[in-house]
């Protein structure tokens, strides 16, 4: 027999407030009567269970995992290989962040896109990452055009969905940005969360300029929110209820006499992520009374 460990959803790179599931998988053999033990980063996890389940994953959630499977009467024990699992946020981080040129969420094939990474730590090896298609891309800069370690300008030519961060050698992590590309369309909208109150305009944009009259629809999670011959949807206050998935899609108004269809263009869906920006007051008795600003 031989353990393996398999995650669910099977991706290796996560963000945080996700659900984990990790199984220890007996190969070659029946999973009854094993008892099991699990371990990130070389530390025993509680429980003695086939799976190891994270409701929330946090920043010290990410590492490397490993489970141990035990057998009666004989006391077979068996450890698996070893599974990594790395774990992002959209928040921004302290020391280090990342940004994009130009600051948008999704861009056309064949622009030049500038990704740079901004710290302020004694780590000075700071690179960029690259998730695409759930393969990990530890030196995506040399793929295209290099400008230095923390600066990455490439282009793509075919249509993509890949997630961002910078990473330093001892493993410190920025934020991850969403970027999509597409060939013919895009919805102009935030790569980093946006704070409620906030006005957010998100823009629907082809590439090919058109004469014909178009009528611009946006979409959250799948359902209409804006029909019309405007290509901005505005939110003059925004909140938390306004956090989804949003796509744009533009239309041709058939002409009369017109036979054929009217064309029509979809945009890829981005995620548009708010965050409080709230005040509070803490008074400490016999001390001072401190402002706080909730992230």
């Amino acid at each position: 027999s031989k353990l393996s460990v398999t995650l669910d959803p099977n991706w290796s790179v996560m963000f945080v407030g996700e659900r984990l599931t990790l199984r220890c998988e007996v190969e070659n053999g029946g999973a009854a009567g094993w008892t099991y033990q699990w371990s990130r980063n070389n530390r025993i996890l509680p429980g003695t269970t086939r799976e190891y389940t994270v409701s929330r994953l946090t920043d010290s959630d990410r590492g490397v995992y490993s489970c141990r499977g035990e057998k009666g009467p004989n006391y077979k024990t068996l450890w698996s290989s070893t599974t990594s699992v790395t774990v992002l946020s959209t928040s921004p981080n302290a020391s280090v962040s990342l940004s994009v040129s130009p600051d948008r969420a999704q861009h056309f094939t064949g622009d030049v896109i500038t990704l740079s990474c901004g710290f302020n730590s004694t780590d000075t090896d700071w690179r960029v990452q690259r998730l695409y298609q759930n393969k990990l891309s530890t030196q995506q800069c040399y793929e295209y055009v290099k400008t230095d370690e923390t600066k990455c300008a490439f282009k793509r030519y075919t249509e993509s969905f890949n997630v961002f961060w910078c990473e330093s050698g001892s493993g410190e992590m920025s934020n991850a940005l969403n970027i999509s590309v597409h060939s013919d369309i895009i919805l102009m909208s935030p790569v980093r969360p946006v704070t409620e109150g906030q006005t957010v305009s998100l823009g629907c944009k082809l590439k090919t300029v058109t004469s014909s009259v178009l009528l611009f629809s946006f979409y959250k999670n799948g359902k209409v929110v804006q029909n019309g011959t405007k290509a901005e949807f505005n939110i003059s206050a925004v909140s938390r209820s306004d956090e989804g998935f949003y796509k744009c899609e533009a239309q041709e108004l058939k002409k009369q006499q017109q036979r054929s269809a009217p064309k029509t263009w979809t945009s890829l869906e981005s995620w548009m992520s708010v965050r409080s920006d709230l005040p509070c007051k803490l008074t400490v008795y016999g001390g001072p009374e401190m402002t706080w600003m909730w992230k």
